[in-house]
This record gives structure tokens, C-alpha cells and sequence, in this order.
């Protein structure tokens, strides 16, 4: 799989180009995986990051249809 990104003004507007390569070496690593979690959890990372969001969920289609979360991403909180 191979991501370009466009420095020129024909770049999306509103889609940093820091972010697209932080998308695209999260792809890469999911791709090389071994365990579905682990790849869901590389993405979930690399969303919350490029969106600046505190926390970030994968949601995947269950067999009921509804939507289910498969990994989640965010600073864990600890309390003593």
C-alpha cells in the first residue's frame, strides 16, 4: 500500500499533512500485525492522534448489525 500527500494547494483542505502520514505508517504497522487487535488498536492510536481527540473507538458491524467497540485509544487514568 503506498499513501502520497499533496504539499501543494491541491491538497484536501483541512487534512494536515502530519496526520495522513501518522494514518499512513499506522496502516502499515495494522497490515503487519498479527493478532486483529493489535491492528485495530494501532489505528484507534493513530485516529485519535491525527484528529486531536482525547479518545478515539473503532466500531465494527456485529452480526446483529449493531455497532460494537473493537479497540479503543486515549491516555489511561489511574486512580490508587
Amino acid at each position: 500500500m503506498t499513501v502520497q500527500a499533496a504539499t501543494e494547494a491541491t491538497a484536501v483542505p483541512g487534512i494536515a499533512i502530519d496526520a495522513l502520514a501518522a494514518l499512513s505508517r499506522a496502516v502499515t504497522a495494522a497490515a503487519s500485525a498479527t493478532r486483529l487487535g493489535d491492528a485495530l488498536e494501532e489505528l484507534a492510536g493513530a485516529a485519535r492522534i491525527a484528529a486531536g481527540a482525547d479518545l478515539a473507538l473503532v466500531r465494527v458491524r456485529s452480526r446483529a448489525g449493531e455497532l460494537e467497540t473493537a479497540a479503543v485509544a486515549g491516555p489511561a487514568s489511574h486512580t490508587p
